[in-house]
């Protein structure tokens, strides 16, 4: 027996989103686990697909072959995943039945997405306000995320590379949504400032501050 790790994904995903994974096929007495984040183990029924089941009507991108270690060779589908919302205008039932009914032998899903599912993972695009700041030069920037971080631990502010060594504080008054206050700004202020907050998942939110040309 012979055990084979396989290539991680990188996938960006929101809570209460579902993923349908393609895992790839190895031989036909291949067993496949998935190991969660907190030390449980799941074994995944999964098979080998076969050229007469697939669905006609969708879509199917290049097969791609991989070989593990220069020896062992896996194959999979250019399209290995696919993220979808369940809670959307259409009833949740309906999104997810018609996406398992398109599932492949060698397909498994993930979710409805919580914070508990994949440990540290980031959210991008969650919302900071103001999302975009226009501000005169000697103005106090103040910068948050739009809603509380649950079982909040650190925040942290990214200042544009054009800036540094820049003095900013901790908006105490928005303190469990990262609120942070940079005083006194000035033309080299302007640019992405990125918020990064760390509760039981790791958020991640970007304002983009313009600085007043008629200041300058």
């Amino acid at each position: 027996k012979t055990k084979v790790q396989l290539s991680p994904l990188n996938i960006n995903g929101f809570l209460n989103d579902v993923i349908r994974i393609s895992a790839p096929v190895i031989n036909e007495e291949a067993l496949y686990y998935l190991h969660r984040p907190n030390g449980d183990v799941i074994k995944l029924d999964i098979k080998s697909p076969k050229l007469r089941d697939m669905k006609l009507e969708r879509d199917v991108n290049p097969i791609l072959v991989r070989y593990v270690n220069n020896v062992k060779a896996t194959i999979t589908q250019n399209d290995n995943y696919d993220v979808f919302a369940v809670y959307s205008n259409l009833p949740p039932n309906f999104v997810f039945d018609r996406k398992a009914s398109e599932m492949e032998p060698n397909e498994f899903m993930i979710g409805p997405l919580c914070s508990e599912d994949h440990g540290n993972w980031v959210l991008k695009y969650v919302p900071i306000i103001p999302a975009k700041p226009v501000l005169n030069i000697g103005d106090t920037l103040n910068l948050s995320i739009a809603f509380p971080i649950p079982s909040l631990q650190t925040c942290e502010l990214v200042v544009p590379r054009s800036t540094f060594d820049r003095f900013y504080d901790r908006n105490k008054i928005e303190f469990s949504t990262c609120g942070f206050s940079v005083p006194n700004l000035t033309r080299y202020d302007a640019g992405t400032w990125t918020i990064i907050a760390v509760g039981n998942i790791v958020y991640e939110g970007e304002a983009r501050l313009e600085i007043n040309k008629e200041n300058i």
